[in-house]
C-alpha cells in the first residue's frame, strides 16, 4: 500500500470542492515515468482526472507552456484543467493507462497503424511548430555540441561507471565522443523537439494516439525525435516497420516549409548517425533509475538499448566506445 502525501489529498480535496465537483474523490498512485515526479488518478462519482504532483516544480516548469503552444495547433496533447505552482500539482485529463508500446507489443493487425500514426504526430509537431515561437521556453534552449555530449558524459558515469564498475573513461573516447557531438550539430533545420518521443509517451485514448512528458522539449534537427521511435528500445522494430515510419513522416512535411529545409537524400543516414547518440543516451537513463533512485523498473530495456547502439556505431568511434563491453556486462545482471 502506497501512502499518499497529506499534503497532496488535502489539496485535492479543496479542488474537488472549488471545481463545484460531487466529492469525496479516490487517490490511487499510477506507474510514473523515470522521474521523482508522481502521478495520481482521482476517481470521482462519475469523472476521474489524472493529479502530478511535483513538490520542488522544477521538472514539470515548462509543461503547461508547452501544453498550451501545442495545442494551439490543435496536436493531441491532454488538457490541463488546473495548474498550481505553489503547491507543485497540476490536474489534467485522464486519458487512461493503455501506452502506445502495449498496443504495438500485442503484434496485432493494427500495429502498423498506430506506428504510422506516431510517425504523423510528430511530423505534424514539426510541421506546425516551425519556426518555433521565442516565447516558448523550449525554444530558448537547443541541441549543441555540450548538451549532446553531456548527455554521454551521464551514460559513461551512471552506466559505465556506477552500474557496471568500468573505470573512468580514457581521454581518447572523451575526445572522440566530443567530435562526434560536434559532427551532429551540422544536421538541421531546428524545429521543437518532443525530445523524448517514444512509445511509453505515446498514449492510446478512444484509439487515438495523444502526446504526453514533453515538459522538454528544446530545439534540435528533427532527426533526434525520428530516431527516438524507430530506435526505441521499448519495442523492436522490423527494417520495413521503420521504413515505413520514414515515408510517412516524410510524406506529413511534404510541401511544408520545414520539409523543404531537410536533406531527404541522406536522411536515413543521417537519422542513423543520430540515433547512436539517442540509444546511448538512453542507456545511462535507464541505469540512472538505479543508480539514483533503485529502481529496476527500466534495466530491462538496457540490452536492447546497447545492441541497437552497437548497429549503429558510427565508424569513427569503433573500437574506441566499449558497447560490446558493457552489453555482455549487462546481460550478466541479476535484473528482478
Amino acid at each position: 500500500m502506497v501512502d499518499i502525501p497529506q499534503t497532496v489529498q488535502d489539496w485535492v480535496g479543496k479542488w474537488i470542492v472549488k471545481q463545484g465537483l460531487e466529492g469525496p474523490g479516490k487517490l490511487s498512485l499510477l506507474a510514473g515515468d523515470g522521474s521523482q515526479r508522481k502521478f495520481y488518478r482521482l476517481k470521482l462519482k462519475s469523472s476521474s482526472y489524472v493529479v502530478l504532483h511535483d513538490a520542488a516544480w522544477i521538472l514539470t516548469q515548462d509543461y503547461a507552456a508547452h501544453q498550451s503552444y501545442l495545442a494551439s495547433f490543435k496536436l493531441p496533447v491532454p488538457h490541463f484543467i488546473t495548474i498550481d505552482e505553489s503547491a507543485g500539482c497540476l490536474v489534467m485529463e485522464d486519458l487512461g493507462d493503455e501506452l502506445l508500446q502495449v498496443r504495438v507489443l500485442e503484434k496485432g493487425p493494427d500495429r502498423k497503424k498506430f506506428l504510422d500514426q506516431a510517425a504523423q504526430v510528430i511530423a505534424d509537431m514539426h510541421r506546425y511548430a516551425f519556426p518555433p515561437s521565442k516565447m516558448v521556453p523550449g525554444a530558448n534552449r537547443r541541441f549543441d555540441t555540450e548538451k549532446y555530449y553531456t548527455e554521454l558524459l551521464f551514460t559513461l558515469e551512471h552506466l559505465s561507471q556506477k552500474l557496471l564498475n568500468e573505470p573512468v573513461p580514457s581521454d581518447e573516447l572523451l575526445h572522440s565522443l566530443k567530435r562526434y557531438c560536434e559532427n551532429l550539430t551540422q544536421l538541421q533545420p531546428d524545429v521543437l523537439c518532443h525530445r523524448d518521443y517514444h512509445t511509453r509517451n505515446l498514449m492510446l485514448h478512444d484509439e487515438k494516439l495523444y502526446l504526453i512528458d514533453f515538459q522538454d522539449a528544446r530545439l534540435g534537427p528533427p532527426h533526434y525525435d525520428v530516431a527516438s521511435l524507430i530506435y526505441d528500445p521499448y519495442v523492436p522494430l522490423s527494417d520495413p516497420e521503420k521504413e515505413s515510419i520514414l515515408r510517412t513522416y516524410e510524406r506529413g512535411l511534404s510541401g511544408s516549409e520545414v520539409g523543404k529545409k531537410i536533406a531527404w537524400h541522406r536522411f536515413h543516414a543521417d537519422v542513423q548517425f543520430m540515433g547512436f547518440q539517442r540509444v546511448v543516451k538512453a542507456a545511462g537513463s535507464y541505469a540512472s533509475f538505479y543508480t539514483r533512485y533503485e529502481k529496476q523498473t527500466h534495466l530491462p530495456y538496457l540490452k536492447p538499448a546497447l545492441k541497437t547502439a552497437l548497429e549503429l556505431m558510427p565508424k569513427s568511434l569503433e573500437k574506441i566506445v566499449p558497447i560490446e563491453n558493457w552489453l555482455q556486462k549487462v546481460k550478466k545482471l541479476k535484473i528482478k
